[in-house]
């Protein structure tokens, strides 16, 4: 059952602000521990859907990019054009991606760790949450609050990859859906996504109150993205464990 705190977040803020509402209270109670130990998930064992599930997102992983191949031009020219709709496509080897959070002129390389399931992940977030990630996205370079946002989205991906691993009850309630593995991992990518940003502004908010110069807060993006985590983690298995009706309601999109 949830906690009224819960009920009311996901009432007036939608379901995909709870987890900021939730980090800004456990921030509010002091830091983290790194020597924290981990809520636990409950014990559970794959079901058949999600494990088809699991294994069909870990194969997309392992598929690289390459141009040469049609239909990975294809969904790379759907990356840019949702959200460039009045740009033309550039191709795939220009600096205009660097617009996109790209780290340079060839997209395909920030790929490599994710494969194609990374670039899954931010076609769907860009073709069904534009309008969340347009003022994101357009951050100047010298704006405090800058990240490479693309690359961002991939860490991402891949933080919520490796928890469908490890976490047999939570890839249950993510993949044992009607709905395919490849919706169900983007809907949560989207929604780490956009709260992990929320966070990396408090962070920087936080660095910048120490006394911090703001020339660094751009390197801050891994240390902030490892509390992200822990706290997400967290968030996720007290979910799963009041029998995943949030999380329904999240991935009900």
């Amino acid at each position: 059952m949830l906690d009224i705190y819960s009920v009311l977040t996901v009432g007036a803020l939608g379901a995909g602000a709870m987890f900021y509402a939730y980090y800004v209270n456990q921030q509010a109670a002091g830091p983290v521990s790194a020597q924290a130990t981990p809520k636990p998930f409950p014990k559970a064992k794959r079901t058949t859907r999600a494990q088809s599930g699991l294994t069909a997102l870990r194969a997309r992983a392992k598929i690289a990019y390459d141009d040469s191949n049609a239909d990975h031009q294809r969904l790379l020219q759907r990356l840019w054009t949702a959200m460039r709709p009045n740009q033309p496509y550039p191709g795939a080897l220009s600096l205009a991606w660097r617009d996109l959070g790209f780290q340079g002129e060839e997209p395909a390389t920030d790929f490599r760790g994710m494969g194609l399931l990374g670039l899954d992940a931010l076609v769907y977030a860009a073709e069904h949450h534009q309008a969340d990630l347009i003022d994101r996205i357009n951050r100047p370079n010298d704006d405090v609050f800058f990240y490479f946002f693309a690359i961002g989205g991939i860490n991402i991906a891949e933080t919520i990859l490796r928890l469908l691993e490890d976490e047999a009850a939570l890839a249950n309630a993510v993949l044992d859906r009607e709905a395919d593995a490849a919706t169900c991992f983007g809907r949560v990518v989207v929604d780490a996504w956009l709260q992990f940003d929320q966070v990396f502004i408090l962070y920087i908010q936080q660095f910048l109150a120490d006394g911090n110069p703001p020339e660094l807060t751009i390197m801050q993006f891994e240390q902030a993205r490892q509390r992200f985590e822990a706290h997400y983690r967290d968030r996720m298995a007290t979910l799963v464990a009041d029998g995943g009706e949030t999380l329904s309601i999240l991935l009900a999109g």
